[in-house]
C-alpha cells in the first residue's frame, strides 16, 4: 500500500476544552486498522453508553499479517519492516470525538480513502461478563 495521506489540518490544535474534532492528536502514522480502531474508541469516548456507530471495516484493503515473534522479531522491527514499509495510510489520527464529528468522519474517509460508511442494522449477541461474589 505505502500510500501516505495527511490530515485535513496536519498539526495539533487545542482550545481550552481539549482536541478540535478532526485534528490529529497521537503524532505518529498509522495504518488504516487502526484508524477504525482509534475512531471507534473516539466516538464513544465520553459516555461509553455503547449507542454510537461501530464501524467494520469491509473494505477488502490489505491488512497487515499479524504479529509473529518468530518472523518478525522484535514489535519495534515488525513495526518497522512491515507496517511502516507497506501499511502507513496517514500521518496521525484524527480527533473525532462526539455526534458532531460522525459527518466530518464520513467526510475526511471519503475524501482521503474513497470509504465510505453505510449506516446497517444487525442484531448482536451480547455477553455480560459478571464476577461471582
Amino acid at each position: 500500500m505505502s500510500t501516505r495521506i495527511s490530515l485535513s489540518v496536519p498539526r495539533r490544535i487545542c482550545n481550552s476544552k481539549g482536541f478540535l474534532a478532526g485534528i490529529g492528536h497521537l503524532l505518529r502514522p498509522l495504518p488504516l486498522h487502526q484508524l477504525f480502531t482509534h475512531f471507534n474508541r473516539l466516538i464513544d469516548q465520553k459516555d461509553l453508553a455503547a449507542d454510537k456507530p461501530w464501524i467494520v471495516d469491509e473494505t477488502g484493503l490489505p491488512q497487515p499479517p499479524p504479529y509473529d515473534k518468530s518472523k518478525h522479531g522484535t514489535q519495534r522491527e515488525y513495526w518497522q519492516n512491515v507496517i511502516e514499509a507497506d501499511y502507513l495510510v496517514a500521518t496521525d489520527s484524527p480527533w473525532f470525538v462526539g455526534q458532531e464529528s460522525l459527518q466530518m468522519a464520513r467526510d475526511w474517509y471519503q475524501k482521503e480513502f474513497g470509504i465510505t460508511f453505510e449506516e446497517v442494522e444487525q442484531s448482536v449477541t451480547v455477553h455480560v461478563i459478571r464476577h461471582k461474589q
